[in-house]
C-alpha cells in the first residue's frame, strides 16, 4: 500500500492511470496515457479481450487485443504527434509481427478489424 493506495493502481495529477510493477526492491511506475481507458473500455464494449501490457515496458506496446481468432499488438499514444520513445522504435523495428500505433477509439477499432479482415 502506498499512502492507502493499492500500488497497482495509483492516479496521476493528469489524470491519467499509473500502474506499478514490483522491481527488485521498490517499484516501477509506468504511465498510461489518458486515452488508454477510453480506448480498452469501448474495445471492450465491442466484445474484443484486451489484455494490458505496458508494465512490460522495454519498448513493448501497451495493448494485446484478441478478436475472431486473431491477436493484434496496439500502442497507444496521447495523440496523433506523439512519438514512440527509443525503446518503442527499437521493439517495434526488431518485431516480427504485428503492431499498430494508435491513438483514438476510431483508430483502435480500425486497427483491430483491419487485422481480423472485418
Amino acid at each position: 500500500m502506498i499512502g492507502g493506495r493499492s500500488w497497482r493502481k495509483i492516479a496521476a495529477s493528469n489524470g491519467s492511470l499509473v500502474t506499478g510493477a514490483r522491481k527488485g526492491i521498490g517499484v516501477v511506475y509506468k504511465r498510461v496515457d489518458s486515452n488508454q481507458v477510453e480506448i480498452v473500455k469501448e474495445l471492450r464494449r465491442l466484445g474484443m479481450e484486451v489484455e494490458h501490457l505496458h508494465a512490460v515496458g522495454k519498448g513493448c506496446p501497451d495493448i494485446l487485443v484478441g478478436y475472431k481468432g486473431k491477436n493484434v499488438l496496439l500502442e497507444i499514444k496521447r495523440d496523433e504527434k506523439a512519438k514512440l520513445t527509443p525503446d518503442q522504435v527499437l521493439w517495434h523495428h526488431s518485431w516480427k509481427g504485428q503492431v499498430t500505433v494508435v491513438s483514438n477509439v476510431i483508430d483502435a477499432i480500425k486497427a483491430v478489424k483491419e487485422v481480423c479482415r472485418e
